[in-house]
């Protein structure tokens, strides 16, 4: 099964999980693909995860662990900024509650991951620069992290420099 962003604008919210969950159990899926940018992954990210889980509705909303693992995840992100694809989390919104939650599993995990840099190239240039602003302030705020360390602050410098650089060849 496959879910792309068609026109989805933010985090998506916790009732469209469970709709993806219903949908995927009624055609006998094995595995869920999130084409898009990050919120879209990071539904089809929840709805692999939770695909099995007895607690989904307690966990979207409270938090919790899964009991059950979920079904492989396929990302194929089409803008470079989130990380959703790289990343055990998965924001989403609870419309009922007015509250943004982010779940964390270690299932969430993508199995696969493909990235193409050919799929930027059809990008409306302010999603790109978005985008570009969102990677730029997730090697930031990783190089200032409390929790930095030598690793983590070279893969960060390393990240901003490449970005700058990207941008200034534009």
């Amino acid at each position: 099964m496959s879910h792309s962003s068609a026109g989805l604008k933010g985090n998506r919210p916790c009732t469209e999980i469970s709709a993806v969950i219903t949908q995927g159990r009624d055609l006998k899926i094995a595995w869920i693909t999130g084409s898009a940018a990050g919120a879209v992954l990071d539904l089809a990210k929840a709805a692999a995860g939770l695909f099995n889980a007895r607690r989904k509705t307690s966990l979207l909303q409270e938090g919790g662990t899964l009991t059950a693992p979920g079904i492989p995840f396929i990302a194929v992100p089409t803008t470079a900024g989130s990380g959703s694809e790289a990343s055990p989390n998965s924001v989403i919104i609870n419309p009922e509650k007015k509250v943004k939650l982010s779940i964390r599993q270690k299932d969430f995990l993508a199995r696969k991951v493909l990235l193409d840099p050919d799929l930027l190239k059809g990008l409306p240039f302010a999603v790109m620069c978005h985008s570009g602003m969102d990677a730029w302030v997730q090697a930031y705020e990783s190089f200032i992290s409390k929790n930095a360390n030598w690793f983590s602050e070279n893969f960060a410098l390393k990240a901003i420099q490449l970005i700058v650089v990207t941008w200034c060849r534009r």
